[in-house]
């Protein structure tokens, strides 16, 4: 129990690299204790829980420049966190930043992305790049017994062992939400009603419904497997006022049928973790499915409509006297129009980004970072391959889950790569030195990027500093 309070203390975002080694030798001989569901904006929430009363805070710069592709993106600001536990019972954390930004929170504007809950535009003239941004985290949570807990707030979650999620990840902006966690003998049970949106930052404001249930079971030291279920809903449109879907309030029913009991045409996820640790290495995957036909699968035509996903991954952790080393493979691969539906409002998605994998749909990603850690050093090399099958015009491919799938030409023949085909290779090398204890981290990026589309190949170099407190900050690694 030791070994995981000191895990959990350095929990933060993957993407953030300082933060890797505290965060994945999570499953290093912890045995039972090891969760496939993870919170990256604060530190060790079980230290709140063991004492009477405790308060800890801390003020913190929040400054990052990147320049690639002959534009500067900047976020310049600064931000306060807090953590409060009191009677053993009750835990507070909070983390706020505000600031101005240039890099509004979009998919693959630049190396530079603020993540914000509250994105406030500053100039008429060129809107688009010009923003107030208050970025609040907070999670309230509440233990009446050790089996049971009750959690409230604004944040992310993360779902699976990999660096990327194919459930439920960390790349999009946070989001409210309530979440029930209850633990027997082996089982953990997770329940969570979100709130996503889309326009939030414009006059086109669209509330969405997220529920989602998880159920993990330990098989031993070794194995562990968990369920996933998930259902997006559009709370709103030009006719019809729905607001809270009560049909998917129950926590002990599958939402497949309520689905089909509302009448609506809401988006439904399944999905399975399951992990296999010998040592200090784990082996993980993940396989999710949005929607199949059985006999479309064995006809081998290739059906737009077969929408699934497959995450593998290796990942192991050494340590050498104050040496820490931290290695990760992984593949992921997701069909043409997994996670998309006929609206805006049940995408798999939340303010225009995707809450699973970033890139969407209709791509094959291989993924490998080395980091190695000693004392207030930091150093991680990472690499990125993907193919990715873009929209023509006129014709969805199935890349873009915002595009219908209504607007796909044929029924079948849809491989990975259909469209527009990009070929994207990625190395960056991050280097961070820890500050004031190692609580904030001063960081150096350079990356190349090479972009192949078609026939045209395009090449990039970005480069990236800032400052900012180490746990809770977020960085792209895609």
């Amino acid at each position: 129990m030791k070994k995981w309070m000191l895990l959990l203390s350095g929990l933060s975002f993957q993407a953030l690299f300082g933060q890797i080694s505290e965060l994945e030798s999570g499953w290093v001989n912890n045995g039972l204790e090891h969760s496939a569901i993870k919170s990256f904006s604060f530190g060790n929430i079980e230290r709140l829980f063991d004492s009477s009363k405790v308060t800890k805070w801390d003020v913190f710069p929040d400054i990052t420049g990147s320049y690639g592709n002959g534009q500067l993106k900047i976020q310049t600001g600064a931000g306060v966190a807090l953590e409060a536990g009191l009677k053993q019972k009750w835990a507070i954390q909070l983390r706020y930043a505000v600031g101005y930004s240039n890099a509004p929170n979009s998919s693959y504007s630049s190396d530079l992305q603020t993540k914000a809950f509250f994105m406030n535009r500053l100039s008429k003239t060129n809107p688009a790049n010009n923003f107030l941004y208050n970025d609040i985290r907070f999670r309230m949570t509440y233990r009446p017994i050790k089996q049971i807990e009750l959690q409230a707030g604004i944040d992310n979650h993360h779902f699976g062992e990999g660096d990327r999620s194919l459930m439920i990840g960390q790349q999009s902006a946070p989001n409210p939400f309530v979440k029930v966690t209850g633990s027997i003998w082996r089982l953990q049970y997770h329940f969570m009603q979100q709130l996503w949106s889309e326009g939030m930052f414009t006059n086109n404001y669209r509330p969405k419904g997220n529920a989602t249930h998880y159920v993990s079971y330990k098989v031993n030291r070794n194995i562990h497997i968990g369920i996933f279920e998930s259902v997006v809903y559009g709370m709103k449109d030009t006719l019809y006022n729905r607001g809270f879907e009560p049909e998917y309030a129950n926590p002990f029913i599958f939402f497949r049928p309520q689905e089909y009991g509302v009448g609506s045409t809401d988006n439904v996820v399944l999905g399975l973790n399951a992990s296999y640790q010998f040592g200090s290495h784990m082996i993980y995957g993940s396989f999710v499915l949005d929607e199949f036909l059985l006999k479309e699968i064995r006809a081998r035509k290739r059906w737009w409509a077969n929408k699934y996903a497959v995450q593998i991954g290796v990942k192991s952790h050494f340590v050498r006297g104050e040496h820490r080393w931290f290695h990760r493979f992984e593949a992921n691969l997701v069909r043409p129009f997994t996670y998309t539906q006929i609206r805006p409002d049940v995408v798999y998605a939340s303010e225009n980004l995707p809450v699973a994998h970033p890139l969407g749909a209709n791509f094959i990603e291989l993924y490998d970072e080395v980091n190695w850690r000693y004392r207030n050093f930091d150093v991680t090399l990472f690499l990125q391959y993907y193919l990715k099958g873009h929209a023509e015009p006129n014709d969805n491919t199935g890349g873009d889950i915002y595009i219908p799938y209504t607007e796909r030409k044929e029924e079948y023949n849809y491989t990975i790569g259909r469209g527009i085909t990009q070929w994207r290779y990625m190395a960056g090398l991050h280097f961070a030195y820890g500050l004031r204890k190692n609580k904030w981290q001063v960081f150096i990026e350079p990356r190349l990027i090479i972009n192949k589309i078609e026939k045209t190949v395009h090449t990039d170099g970005y480069f990236t500093v800032g400052i900012h407190r180490k746990i809770g900050a977020f960085r792209r690694n895609y």
